[in-house]
């Protein structure tokens, strides 16, 4: 592959939405053009809002509790600036403490408690959210979701404010954990931290007087499903946190039949915009279709094979030249996806569960926020007997991954000469991508654990991308875990840890993963190269003199009980041993 580096509540279920009872009103036909409005005031135009013009200050700043900052002066009118290209400025910043400046915006203006909010923690912590958290949840990719569609919508909505609210409480904890240097198990006493609790409760009732009262928009329900996950992956609850992104992708799936054209998912279609629903709104549901995929999916498989289809008819129309870093990403993402289910599929067509162990539920402490990943689950499993009816696919899709590469090679080329810091951890992030979905495809066909040695100049290169970007990753950590809404890095280490058996590449992978609090959604940096740190364990004790680890002594992950909230696993991997297939089950803490 020839890439080169550039350097127990389920609320989502709850707020349906109906057929026939959609408060989300169509366009009507032969309206005639509206002309914006351009002198409203000050602090209005920032927010990108309609403002009522009243003086001396608007009702609308008012009554949501903004200090509004007045009018222009007609006489003052601001001095244009000239557009500056991104292509001329240095690739990388004089100090590299500032990188983090490159990749974060300045804060949003300040907001002060008003008739909003209930009270004064309420106003400081939706600060707080608009401040630190929307910049941390966003990471290095531009979306407006987290610091101007969910401001917006918190307006309108109360439900979708608490939910706000508490994630922007959970951040001022985490950043007072790690001020005064508390352990884990304590930061969940704090009075931040009930707060939190509380204003998420009174979320959950908000969706259900909303169902009660027979509303249902679907606009306000997927933002609330992507708040949700937020609220429960940011504590460490991976099982609701799967669980309400399931429910979501599935509400969005049965609201897709009967509203949009059939076969054609939202995220492939452009006919959600006719229903109010905002492009990087659908942009955060694809990620979080790529969190349920790497991690635990037990959606049907009907939605699987429809997302494939529809991916492969898209993904046809990619150019054989990417003007855009943005146009490279948006055709990864469908070609990442459709992958992905496809090695779901073709996983279990393989039978895969006839190489894992008795793995018993029932056995282990009951779980509440935890996840068990059942023996079959997720896309990191060893095919038993592949189905060679699905090579044609599998070629189809490796030379998906070939038109992307050489699509994108002049951009990054460029990107790698003149591109900003930014431009540059972007695109090293979709080579990350490619090379994680390359090897997840070879391995639908491999049964020996030996044949991905032959991989290694890809997990070399692949490596010195996590490398690059990384420490620009969590460079303005100011919080206890750093926390981003969209996949990165972790997965693509952890498949590096799990299929790389190279001892030098190897342990510098775990030594990253072990190196910084970082999160991705559900994905832990830490407890990722625990489980690895797990099984590298048990393959050292078969390495031989040569430094070769043999087949028989290789170990493939098979099922997994992860409480992270707690800090512990219970994790279960297969041996191809010479006598026969060798379980392993062991408890961790990390």
């Amino acid at each position: 592959m020839d890439i080169t580096p550039v350097g127990n509540e389920n609320p989502t279920q709850a707020y349906q939405v109906g057929a026939g009872n959609d408060t989300v009103h169509k366009h009507k036909p032969g309206k005639g053009k509206i002309t914006r409005v351009k002198t409203g005031c000050l602090t209005c135009k920032f927010r990108r809002v309609k403002c009522d013009e009243a003086r001396p200050h608007c009702s609308r700043c008012i009554r949501f509790g903004i200090n509004c900052d007045g009018y222009p002066d007609p006489a003052k009118r601001p001095t244009p600036q000239p557009f500056r290209p991104t292509g001329h400025r240095p690739i990388f910043p004089k100090k590299s403490q500032h990188a983090a400046e490159v990749l974060f915006l300045p804060p949003i203006r300040i907001i002060r408690p008003g008739s909003q909010f209930e009270d004064e923690l309420e106003g400081r912590y939706f600060q707080m959210y608009l401040e630190k958290s929307a910049r941390q949840l966003r990471g290095p990719f531009k979306n407006s979701l987290w610091d101007r569609l969910i401001p917006q919508a918190s307006e309108t909505e109360p439900f979708v404010r608490q939910i706000t609210v508490a994630i922007g409480a959970l951040y001022q904890m985490s950043k007072d954990a790690k001020r005064d240097n508390e352990m884990p198990s304590t930061r969940y006493k704090t009075l931040e931290y009930t707060y939190a609790l509380q204003q998420y409760q009174k979320a959950l009732q908000g969706m259900r007087a909303a169902i009660a009262n027979g509303e249902h928009d679907i606009r306000k329900a997927l933002i609330a499903c992507i708040l949700v996950f937020c609220f429960e992956s940011l504590q460490g609850r991976l099982g609701p946190a799967v669980m309400h992104a399931q429910s979501g992708l599935m509400l969005l799936h049965q609201w897709v039949k009967v509203h949009l054209v059939p076969q054609v998912p939202p995220f492939m279609s452009q006919q959600w915009r006719r229903y109010g629903i905002d492009e990087d709104i659908m942009d955060a549901f694809s990620a979080l279709d790529l969190h349920v995929l790497f991690f635990l999916d037990r959606r049907p498989m009907v939605v699987r094979k429809c997302l494939i289809t529809a991916g492969n008819t898209h993904i046809q129309k990619m150019p054989a030249k990417f003007d855009s870093l943005q146009e490279a990403r948006f055709f990864w993402v469908l070609i990442m996806r459709r992958n992905c289910h496809f090695v779901r599929l073709a996983l279990e067509a393989s039978k895969l569960t006839e190489l894992c162990g008795p793995w018993n539920e029932d056995s282990e402490t009951p779980w509440d926020g935890d996840a068990n990943m059942m023996p079959g689950d997720g896309v990191f499993g060893t095919p038993y007997n592949p189905d060679l009816t699905l090579l044609g696919d599998y070629n189809l899709y490796q030379e998906d991954i070939s038109r992307w590469n050489r699509a994108s090679a002049s951009l990054f080329e460029c990107l790698q000469q003149r591109g900003t810091v930014k431009e540059k951890i972007i695109a090293a992030l979709l080579q990350i991508h490619s090379f994680t979905s390359y090897i997840m495809l070879k391995g639908v066909f491999v049964v020996k654990e030996t044949d991905y040695d032959a991989l290694l100049p890809e997990f070399r290169t692949m490596l010195s991308l996590v490398q690059f970007v990384l420490p620009h990753l969590i460079a303005s950590a100011e919080w206890l875990v750093l926390y981003q809404f969209e996949l990165g890095i972790v997965p693509s280490l952890f498949l590096l840890g799990l299929r790389c058996r190279d001892n030098v590449t190897r342990t510098e992978a775990l030594d990253l993963m072990l190196s910084a609090v970082y999160r991705e959604g559900i994905w832990d940096l830490a407890a990722a190269g625990r489980i690895v740190s797990w099984i590298v364990g048990i393959e050292e004790e078969g390495r031989d003199e040569n430094g070769y680890i043999p087949e028989c002594k290789r170990v493939f992950l098979s099922a997994c009980h992860l409480d992270l909230l707690n800090r512990w696993a219970v994790l279960a991997g297969t041996q191809r041993g010479l006598n026969g297939l060798v379980f392993r089950k062991e408890r961790i803490f990390f």
